[in-house]
């Protein structure tokens, strides 16, 4: 039996307007903290069912560096992550310099759902930190809505998105050759069909 579409997307299990546990508007959204001229590293995991994901950071790109936990990929720089359930990324990112940033300290992140019937977004903050502040800005209690000029926008996304341009970081550990093949056959039963 399918649930229906899902009622929020989470970041870091965070979502301003997440029904699902109690707290309609008294949840902010979750802030990420940086500091200027900095690489960090992020591990970004689909946990959703049935739908793909979008995640973008405003003024801001990755550098994927590994797919679903298996061996490094050569870097690839990308504007936006496309993700599937389970599928699993290793980014960096390198924030801005206090020159770049001009004054401006909280940049946006979209995560939405595509090729659905019903377009889900989240929302997220990346925050860059100067002087230690922990406080949550007063954007992590604001509503957000794709109208927001600050928010980022996602475009129409066609399938397999970045699969031909990854590349293995070092040669194929794997034969060229096999002596034998394994065919499995899966099947999954659900509420009795079959």
């Amino acid at each position: 039996m399918f649930p229906g579409e899902p009622q929020s997307l989470l970041v870091n299990g965070k979502q301003l307007n997440a029904t699902a546990n109690g707290c309609q508007y008294t949840c902010p959204y979750d802030v990420i903290d940086v500091e200027p001229s900095k690489t960090y590293l992020f591990r970004f995991v689909g946990a959703q069912g049935l739908t793909y994901l979008r995640y973008k950071l405003a003024g801001h790109n990755f550098t994927i560096v590994q797919v679903d936990g298996g061996s490094y990929t050569k870097p690839l720089e990308v504007d936006h992550l496309e993700f599937g359930t389970g599928q699993r990324y290793a980014a960096l990112l390198t924030t801005k310099s206090v020159e770049e940033l001009n004054g401006q300290t909280i940049f946006w992140a979209n995560i939405s759902s595509f090729f659905r019937h019903v377009v889900d977004e989240g929302y997220a903050l990346l925050r860059y930190t100067h002087n230690n502040d922990t406080t949550l800005p007063p954007e992590a209690f604001q509503a957000a809505n794709s109208s927001n000029p600050n928010i980022p926008q996602l475009g129409f996304s066609t399938f397999g998105w970045i699969d031909s341009q990854l590349e293995p970081l070092t040669a194929d550990p794997y034969p060229t050759t096999v002596d034998q093949r394994i065919s499995a056959l899966y099947n999954s039963l659900s509420q009795g069909l079959f």
